[in-house]
């Protein structure tokens, strides 16, 4: 129907790998492509993209989560391991510039009078308020149903329902927000990030190739999403934009949609903030690595957050903070999934087996720099024996048998010696 009435087919795929746009040089940053579409009613998008399970990341935060390698599929046994598999979704925002998704709830999750099929519905019916794929006015409950389902499609990537999946992990539900705090407070933050039944990380997907089936157009409108999975609220943001219908306004020059974002319009609508945010020491803690900054908190006034005050004084003693190392240097890069340089007044801490690694090559040099001594010396050892033995030897002289002999014309030899007489002295 859709292609009858004039509708075309546009691919939404993913590009580059993980980390920041130094790391990941000469590739790019996660991105949709292509990430801004304008589209008329009746056209379609196919999602659908694939990634890499060896792409290892460069540095903390820098598009985290699992499943880890190698995969166990339903334990934490290699969670703590560096990561490598790429993994893209697609969730709805309200506006471009809030790099958050949309509520797709419809409920408070602090309301426990909520059955799991009140829940279902009221999630159903949040989603399909603005959804691109569903128009009240004109579509049917099969169309509503196919949409829905699209949606949360690309928003899980089909974790809970994939088969191959299922089986991979022996059909194991997905860890609940309550098991995944009690990872990360008895195992560590990495442990809890790439567990593969992590499926807020999109981690229960055990393969990097993804199709979200096709999205049929029928409601105009505006429709940003983003990726929750690549978000580092930075510009590592994997965002893109569905507009269909005749308000979808391009720069003729560029060729780019042009937004107004309602939260940046005017003042009523820009949001203040009026609590104090706790703050949270990821640069100087005893655990993990700062997240792309060395910033402390430094406050007084105790640890309750109504009450402290900004520390506004200057430093005068000296301060450290941890700095991330890239750990895809060889390959595989290092065991651990977030790696850590720090500084303290011992120093650069080493590893054992970076302290083996010294020892056998300064070991290797010393034997070197021997052999090359005891090399130097034999040679000139050989060329002062090769000196000639009789160079200052004079004594030949005077030898009686020694004369000189003048030879005639013929060749014979003269002085009154015959050619046997010759011979003999010869």
């Amino acid at each position: 129907e859709a292609i009858s009435n004039g509708g075309q087919i546009f691919n939404v795929n993913v590009r580059g790998k993980r980390g920041n746009i130094v790391q990941v040089y000469p590739s790019v940053e996660y991105d949709f492509v292509p990430d801004a579409v304008a589209l008329s009613k009746h056209d379609m998008i196919h999602f659908q993209w694939t990634g890499s399970d060896y792409n290892p990341r460069r540095g903390c935060n820098n598009a985290e989560g699992g499943p880890p390698d190698a995969n166990t599929f339903s334990t934490s046994a290699n969670a703590k391991l560096n990561s490598r598999a790429d993994r893209s979704n697609a969730v709805l925002m309200n506006y471009m510039g809030n790099n958050a998704p949309r509520d797709y709830l419809g409920y408070s999750l602090s309301n426990n009078s909520l059955t799991y099929d009140m829940k279902v519905s009221l999630n159903r019916e949040t989603v399909l308020a603005n959804a691109p794929c569903y128009n009240p006015d004109t579509d049917s409950e099969q169309t509503a149903d196919d949409c829905y389902n699209t949606i949360m499609r690309i928003a899980y990537l089909n974790q809970q329902l994939d088969v191959g999946s299922l089986i991979l992990r022996a059909n194991n539900k997905c860890l609940t927000e309550t098991e995944l705090n009690d990872i990360t407070n008895n195992n560590g933050e990495d442990t809890a990030k790439n567990h593969p039944l992590n499926c807020a990380k999109m981690n229960a997907k055990p393969f990097p190739y993804f199709d979200g089936g096709i999205m049929f157009m029928r409601r105009d409108g505006w429709y940003p999403f983003f990726s929750s999975r690549n978000n580092n609220f930075s510009n590592r943001q994997q965002s893109g934009v569905i507009c269909i219908g005749i308000n979808c306004t391009v720069n003729t020059d560029t060729g780019v949609l042009q937004d107004i974002n309602p939260n940046l319009a005017n003042a009523d609508n820009i949001i203040s903030q009026t609590t104090a945010a706790a703050c949270v020491d990821t640069a100087n803690s005893n655990s993990g690595a700062n997240n792309n900054g060395a910033s402390s908190c430094m406050f007084t006034g105790g640890s309750n957050i109504s009450t402290i005050t900004a520390f506004n004084n200057i430093l005068t003693v000296e301060t450290f903070t941890r700095q991330e190392a890239d750990n895809d240097n060889n390959g595989d890069g290092n065991l651990q999934g977030c790696s850590i340089l720090y500084f303290s007044e011992k120093g650069l801490e080493d590893s054992v087996e970076q302290q083996i690694v010294l020892a056998f090559v300064l070991l290797a040099v010393g034997i070197f720099v021997s052999w090359a001594a005891f090399y130097i010396y034999n040679r000139y050892r050989a060329k002062r024996d090769a000196e000639p033995r009789f160079r200052n030897d004079t004594s030949w002289q005077g030898d009686s048998k020694v004369q000189l002999f003048t030879f005639n014309s013929n060749g014979k030899a003269q002085n009154g010696r015959n050619d046997k007489q010759l011979r003999d002295i010869i």
